[in-house]
């Protein structure tokens, strides 16, 4: 399945890029007179159908580092109530190194872009930008009972929109069945 970002998520901000295609996001920390709800998105996918016929669902997507993140700020994958933190983002004068980790059983693995670029309409335009290769499995005891994958994005952010944000684009997911 390919995500379009259509509907069903509860941030239902978007922006569409030439290069990239549509993202879901860009997500930034708002003026502090504003509720700060624009820091990530959720949305249930109903597997129910393949959930007792598979052995894991794949899960890939880019993630969009805009602008100059310090280090402070968080990212996280949240799948099924199971926080999956994607570690410390460097700062964009000097690439990132690959990590990975598991989470309850859930592997997941974060391969940056080998180098930064500047997205057009994307960040501040004098600060560069970085594209992260993201692919989380996710074994068949996390939704077989449940029957969905409720899949969260959580950011937080200590600067406003000109200075770190981010989106994914490329979401798919793939029932996977081991042999």
């Amino acid at each position: 399945m390919t995500e379009t970002f259509e509907s069903g998520w509860s941030n239902t901000r978007t922006t569409t890029f030439d290069a990239y295609g549509k993202m879901l996001g860009r997500w930034y920390l708002q003026h502090r007179r504003y509720n700060n709800d624009n820091q990530g998105s959720s949305k249930r996918f109903d597997v129910s159908k393949v959930s007792n016929l598979v052995d894991e669902i794949i899960i890939r997507f880019r993630l969009f580092e805009f602008d100059q993140w310090e280090g402070d700020e968080e990212a996280a994958v949240i799948i099924n109530q199971k926080r999956i933190e994607l570690g410390e983002f460097a700062s964009n004068r000097r690439v990132e190194t690959s990590r990975s980790g598991s989470v309850d059983g859930i592997l997941w693995t974060l391969e940056p872009a080998q180098s930064n670029l500047f997205i057009s309409d994307g960040g501040h335009s004098k600060q560069e930008d970085e594209i992260h290769f993201v692919t989380i499995t996710v074994p068949k005891d996390v939704y077989s009972l449940l029957g969905y994958i409720d899949l969260e994005f959580s950011f937080e952010f200590k600067q406003n929109k000109n200075q770190e944000s981010a989106g994914i684009t490329d979401l798919v997911m793939e029932a996977c069945s081991l042999i």
